[in-house]
């Protein structure tokens, strides 16, 4: 059997929170796809939501550093 295993650290940051479990979730559906390549056929539903699942991911680190920014810049 094959186990997905992530260490992390305790982020005391809320930004660095949101980061860590956005790239948590990425890494999860990478190591799905390559642990079990044929598992989830492509242009599946199943595939479909894997794939939204990924790039939900992806923006919410991308808006996620914006906010950063925006923050960084309010506070001086």
């Amino acid at each position: 059997m094959n186990i997905i295993q992530v260490n992390r650290k305790r982020a005391e940051d809320p930004h660095e929170v949101i980061k860590e479990e956005a790239e948590t979730i990425r890494y999860f559906v990478e190591q799905l796809d390559e642990l079990f390549p044929d598992a989830i056929p492509e242009g599946t539903p199943a595939w479909s939501v894997m794939h939204a699942i990924h790039a939900a991911a992806t923006r919410i680190t991308e808006a996620n550093e914006r906010t950063r920014n925006v923050s960084q810049k309010a506070l001086g």
